[in-house]
């Protein structure tokens, strides 16, 4: 009986090293989350803002995106036809009179 792979061949990354790693995410994505919880409702505030007053100064792309939200819908009608097309064949194509 042959033994296994995982008791032949040695981890690549001591543990040590790997927990290292670990140890400094986690103390990045803990500063992070302490930096949205000081900062995150002030800073949203000012983006909602920005984002009001570019939206105001430029409307036209309120109406761009009305038309690709048209063309989205259109589209997905579209598929909606062609399905129920396939599914009703028989009954559209086939059918006695």
């Amino acid at each position: 009986m042959a033994t296994p792979l995982w008791v032949q061949v040695p981890p690549l990354a001591p543990k040590i090293v790997i927990e290292r790693v670990m140890l400094k995410y986690k103390f990045f994505l803990n500063i992070l989350l302490l930096n949205f919880f000081i900062y995150g409702q002030s800073h949203s505030d000012e983006i909602d803002l920005q984002i009001k007053d570019y939206i105001l100064k430029n409307p036209e792309i309120i109406i761009e995106s009305l038309k690709n939200f048209e063309k989205k819908q259109e589209k997905q009608e579209k598929i909606k036809n062609k399905n129920n097309i396939k599914s009703f064949e028989n009954l559209i194509f086939k059918s006695r009179d």
